[in-house]
């Protein structure tokens, strides 16, 4: 859902839902040393299902927030960084280059994204009934091992960007703060 915001504009939103992103971080960790079929914790679960859901606007093209939009926006605002953000571009194109799709028992292909969208609509938001059932057609465990790589290379190059355009900004959205009276 692009709309007519400023470069410094989609540049602060980036930074406001990655410092709330970094809050869900901190109190959701997941396993960081397996292997792509390792098995997975309950917790490591939930953790990296709910990082995809929240990741999901970084890596979906009508968002604001999507990442080769908010790198153009810094292009644009920072040139001396442009090398810098080239290189972060790329690590987000091999993300993305690099997903796995998934052959269910029946024959049917599904790329993370698809997949991504039968979770979100089909068990967290709506309940879609035919998003359900592609979902009760996959393998739970290869379905897992599929996000949670993508989730960790993504949150790799989200972070990343986030870390090198704060460098550059004076200012960026903020809570206000509630004062604690003692």
């Amino acid at each position: 859902m692009k709309n007519k915001l400023s470069d410094k504009q989609i540049i602060k939103s980036f930074l406001y839902t990655v410092e709330e992103y970094k809050r869900f971080e901190k109190s959701i960790p997941t396993e960081k040393n397996h292997l792509l079929l390792d098995t997975y914790t309950e917790a490591d679960y939930i953790g990296i299902q709910t990082k995809l859901m929240i990741l999901r606007k970084y890596s979906y093209y009508r968002d604001l927030v999507y990442i080769p939009t908010v790198i153009e926006s810094a292009k644009k605002m920072f040139p001396v960084l442009g090398y810098a953000l080239g290189a972060i571009k790329k690590k987000y194109d091999e993300v993305e280059k690099n997903q796995l799709q998934s052959i269910s028992s029946e024959g049917n292909k599904m790329t993370l994204f698809e997949m991504q969208e039968c979770v979100l609509y089909g068990l967290y938001l709506h309940a879609d009934e035919d998003k359900i059932i592609k979902l009760l057609d996959l393998n739970e465990a290869l379905y897992f091992s599929m996000t949670r790589k993508f989730v960790e290379e993504l949150e790799v190059v989200l972070l990343e960007l986030y870390e090198l355009l704060m460098t550059r900004v004076d200012e960026k959205y903020e809570r206000k703060k509630r004062k604690k009276h003692l």
